[in-house]
């Protein structure tokens, strides 16, 4: 996913490591005997911002490269982002989003 975004111009995006369940909903196992049910099952949240114009094709970038076709493989919310600026140069909109890339675009 990394190179497929970095490969478009894109400058970074957030990894987040946490634990959830979908429609599958956790699944059982064994130790040393004793049988317990695992809820929570480990997942990567990927945030990524893009402009307008880059939009479509980092969607279809993080698709394309994040896709295994398996149950369970992750969905992309999108959604708009209102305003973004860039701390250090004081860009605002498009120009910030690509050289500070700072939310994902749900």
């Amino acid at each position: 996913m990394r190179e497929a975004v970095s490969a478009l111009g894109a400058h970074g995006m957030t990894v987040t490591e946490l634990k959830g369940f979908g429609r599958q909903k956790g699944h059982t196992e064994q130790h040393r005997g004793a049988e317990y049910v695992v809820d929570f099952l480990p997942q990567v949240q990927v945030e990524e911002a893009a402009a307008d114009s880059a939009f479509d094709d980092v969607v279809a970038g993080i698709g394309a490269a994040a896709s295994s076709g398996a149950i369970g493989n992750g969905k992309i919310f999108e959604s708009e982002l209102t305003a973004v600026e860039r701390f250090c140069t004081g860009e605002t909109g498009a120009d910030a989003v690509w050289q500070s890339l700072l939310w994902r675009r749900q």
